[in-house]
């Protein structure tokens, strides 16, 4: 963005009128602001994973975002507010020029990020000067997710990030460096670059030879990885067996039994009618009627269109319409919702037989790849075409589609997490092994490590034994006792300590409540009642739960009942509950249930996800679910004794898909 002859420098250094000024007024708590001026939108980026964290501990995946290039002469500027003056920058520019996206980062007194402000599609010109106010809002952590990053996130203070991005609800836009999208210092066009669009990624290496093998974290899991693994800025080494670290396309288990071992992607086509799907489909100049594709259970993951959603031959390549090169050209469509169907179009004497594969990407980066042995006819009025399905009665390629990786032991022990929206600071309570077992207790994370627990600092301390705590937001504490009182606390100006605010009596409700869960926005809140003999979930919402959270008073009734379950956890939008219950064996198992609408009632059952393992009766498993734009349900935090040979006390997990 050579233009700019004066960018982005403190007004007073620049001395041509023309070109744009932005002006960022002082908020509090913000002492210095860094802007990133992005220019052209880099195309085709589907997803773009990088570090959420600035210790690069933890990536993360963004679908769909807008990538922009940043200007080269961007690097580093960072301007400190004196007094209560407004910050002006001015870019001057010799030629008209688009900033497709404008990010403005403020930082407090210790560097760290606490602000933002952002602006899009802004015109240059060079003969006259624009003025623009760029507003900070402080980060709302269960609102927005600030990306600062760089070829070394671990060892860079966050106003020196080479690469920044902003993601909410609505958008997801982000400003790297030229030539490298993934801002990991090995740039697109190098060779041992794996990934343009995944941070420092390694990851098995198809083009190597695509083969199958059961996964590594799942021994059942039918994967298909690569006689090479790809390690960004190493590039690929052979390797004498099928690797699938890292690999995320999945297929029915039978895939494997049948086919595993290099060169299994042959296999599979030949054999696609046994392993795969078997269709019968007609085609004609016109083209004729898509006959629909059943597709695997993706327990909810949604399904993502475009991209690598497709057919191909090669396990490589994949395209949403493949020429079979004998006048026939298939087409799969794929919905968000994972309704497929498939259609052949073009000119056929006679009949042939194909075998393709296809490939449907999902909203969690992983994929499912099943084998397809198609007959065509070339007369539509031969009859309706179909296709029939392999079993997908195979719990394993769902728990590889959609399952949760392995469980990583956080070293808190104790029960009922709760977490603040940006998952830096847990509360819980003590576990039977503390010297503060029944209270609540408080740590942060720190540096990829959750730090010692320390006990929190409660006005108007709760009688009896605090059994479950849930955060509401970052600032909003609601504790319940073993007697049924439900008490609320919001965060006090001294570190770590709460101030009371109100009191709910267990006599409030019919039955004694062992959780409460409302949802950020105060609209609805999920109640568990104590096991006497058996916990209940109930609903509350409209005038009950307005009376509830104004006063701590009540009408004395639960709402409509739901199910049995314990330890209930209820999206903002009221729409996904997540809860554990006693399973099949008597053991307490995670499940999840939802609904499409608030007006409309939840089923009266759930799913359990078994991948998650067992706890006892006397252990629920108490599940808390990210809700930030970039990992909605997809990263868990819950309580469960230690594996066979550990301490059987209740460790706090979590988890990520």
């Amino acid at each position: 963005m050579r233009s700019l002859a004066c960018a982005v420098v403190i007004l007073v250094a620049c001395s041509h009128p023309n070109g744009l000024e932005l002006e960022v007024p002082p908020i509090d708590g913000v002492s210095s602001v860094r802007v990133y001026l992005g220019t052209t939108l880099i195309q085709n980026v589907d997803t773009l994973t990088v570090p959420a964290n600035a210790s690069a501990t933890m990536l993360e995946p963004t679908k769909n975002p807008q990538v922009f290039v940043r200007a080269f002469d961007n690097d580093v500027d960072v301007a400190t507010f004196q007094g209560n003056h407004a910050l002006d920058f001015e870019l001057t520019a010799t030629a008209p020029e688009v900033l497709g996206a404008v990010l403005v980062v403020g930082y407090n007194g210790s560097g760290l990020p606490i602000a933002t402000g952002s602006l899009a599609g802004i015109s240059v010109p060079s003969d006259e000067l624009v003025q623009y106010t760029v507003t900070l809002s402080p980060l709302v952590a269960s609102a927005t997710q600030l990306f600062l990053w760089g070829s070394d996130a671990a060892s860079s203070a966050p106003a020196d990030a080479e690469c920044a991005g902003l993601v909410d609800a609505d958008n997801a836009t982000f400003i790297v460096t030229q030539g490298d999208t993934d801002c990991d210092g090995v740039v697109n066009h190098d060779p041992n670059e794996c990934d343009q669009h995944w941070w420092h990624r390694t990851m098995p290496d198809v083009g190597a030879g695509p083969c199958l093998e059961a996964g590594s974290a799942d021994a059942t899991a039918c994967m298909l990885g690569g006689d090479g693994v790809c390690t960004d800025g190493v590039g690929t080494t052979t390797s004498m067996t099928c690797d699938v670290d890292g690999a995320t396309e999945c297929l029915p288990s039978t895939d494997c039994t049948t086919c595993m071992g290099s060169g299994s992607v042959a296999c599979l086509l030949q054999n696609a009618s046994v392993v795969g799907y078997a269709c019968m489909l007609a085609t004609g100049d016109m083209g004729c009627a898509p006959v629909v594709l059943p597709m695997p259970s993706t327990d909810g993951v949604p399904c993502v269109p475009g991209g690598q959603t497709g057919l191909g031959t090669d396990g490589i390549n994949f395209t949403p319409q493949l020429d079979l090169g004998n006048g026939v050209t298939l087409t799969l469509d794929v919905g968000s919702a994972c309704d497929a169907t498939l259609a052949a179009a073009g000119t056929l004497s006679g009949s042939a037989t194909e075998s393709v594969l296809m490939r449907v990407d999902l909203g969690n980066g992983k994929s499912v790849v099943v084998p397809i042995r198609i007959d065509v006819s070339g007369n539509c009025a031969t009859g309706a075409g179909d296709c029939t399905p392999p079993s997908f009665d195979d719990s394993t390629l769902t728990t590889c589609i959609a399952g949760w990786g392995s469980a990583i032991d956080t070293g808190l022990v104790g029960l009922s997490p709760t977490l603040t929206p940006d998952m830096t600071e847990m509360m819980f309570i003590g576990g039977p092994s503390d010297a503060n077992a029944g209270e609540v207790e408080h740590s942060l994370y720190v540096a990829g490590n959750w730090t010692p627990a320390t006990t929190v600092g409660l006005e108007a301390a709760p009688t009896g034994t605090a059994v479950s705590a849930h955060l509401q937001g970052s600032n909003t504490l609601w504790v319940v006792t073993d007697e049924g009182t439900i008490l609320e606390y919001v965060r006090d100006s001294a570190p770590n300590t709460w101030k009371s605010v109100i009191t709910i009596a267990s006599t409030v409700f019919p039955e004694p409540v062992s959780a409460f869960a409302p949802d950020t926005g105060s609209n609805e809140a999920i109640v568990a009642t104590q096991p006497t003999p058996t916990a209940e979930l109930y609903n509350v919402d409209g005038s009950d739960i307005a009376d509830l959270l104004g006063s701590g008073s009540g009408s004395g009734v639960f709402g409509s009942q739901i199910t049995a379950g314990m330890t209930p956890f209820l999206t903002d939008d009221d729409l996904d509950i997540w809860y554990s219950a006693a399973g099949p064996n008597g053991d307490v198992e995670i499940y999840t249930m939802a609904r499409p609408a608030r007006d409309v009632p939840f089923p009266q059952s759930g799913t359990a996800i078994p991948e998650l393992g067992l706890s006892k009766i006397d252990t629920p498993m108490s599940p808390w679910l990210s809700q930030l734009p970039t990992s909605y349900l997809n990263k868990m935090f819950f309580t469960r004794e230690a594996p066979s040979g550990g301490d059987d006390l209740p460790h706090i997990y979590s988890v990520t898909r």
